[in-house]
């Protein structure tokens, strides 16, 4: 998927400032948005998902986070049979009938095709990690992943809400720009809270809403998800 998230600097976090995202991927939100917002906020009120209290206590949370997504690699790695880095559509169809997931072929490569952003035919390692999302939100892939491996994936997908409802106000499962703005003129005692600048790398279509796939990409550009671990390394 290239280097379409990098961040151009570390975190600030005593000036409360987010990473900037280089370039994001620009893309028509998808058919699952709407079926989505309505999972995200059903499994909020399931796992009683509280919001983040300040854009300090996310930055805050963000060695947790990119922990958090760091622990996922070994299920990615199991889907990945041929191991070249890279899950195909095969070995995800083949990895959720393994874990009877219960649901439509169809349904399944619309999520494969949902996660693929640079639409490449292939899902590294950032993009995996909204696959995996999405099927855990809108299929019963956690009672087919071993205990501890779904006890990761719930994980992560819980620490990325909390920043999400954060902005998200209303609760509807999409952050609208007015919210945002409104955080922006609350002003966080002063200091920069979320530039318009910001909200655009999160608005791909710039429809004026963000929705949690996209809020998911570009909190792995904040927290410096590499795709590769051999990056984690250098």
């Amino acid at each position: 998927m290239g280097n379409l998230c990098s961040t151009a600097a570390a975190t600030d976090a005593a000036t409360g400032s987010l990473p900037r995202v280089l370039s994001s991927p620009r893309r028509r939100q998808g058919a699952l948005d709407e079926i989505m917002a309505t999972k995200v906020t059903e499994y909020i009120a399931e796992h009683r998902v509280e919001p983040s209290k300040s854009l300090n206590q996310i930055i805050m949370k963000f060695p947790a986070i990119l922990k958090a997504f760091e622990g996922i690699r070994v299920v990615f790695k199991q889907i990945d049979t041929d191991h070249n880095g890279t899950i195909e559509k095969s070995e995800f169809v083949a990895a959720c009938e393994r874990m009877n997931v219960g649901a439509e072929h169809d349904v399944l490569l619309k999520i494969y095709e949902e996660a693929d952003i640079d639409q490449d035919g292939h899902v590294d390692y950032k993009e995996f990690i909204i696959m995996i999302t999405v099927l855990f939100l809108m299929t019963d892939a956690h009672k087919g992943v071993d205990g501890v491996e779904a006890t990761l994936i719930h994980n992560a997908i819980q620490k990325v809400l909390e920043a999400f409802l954060f902005f998200d106000r209303d609760g509807d499962g999409f952050i609208e720009k007015t919210e945002v703005t409104k955080i922006m003129s609350e002003g966080e005692k002063g200091k920069t809270v979320l530039s318009a600048h910001r909200f655009e790398e999160m608005d791909w279509d710039q429809t004026g809403r963000v929705n949690f796939k996209e809020f998911l990409f570009t909190v792995e550009g904040w927290v410096g998800l590499e795709v590769d671990e051999e990056g984690l390394e250098e």
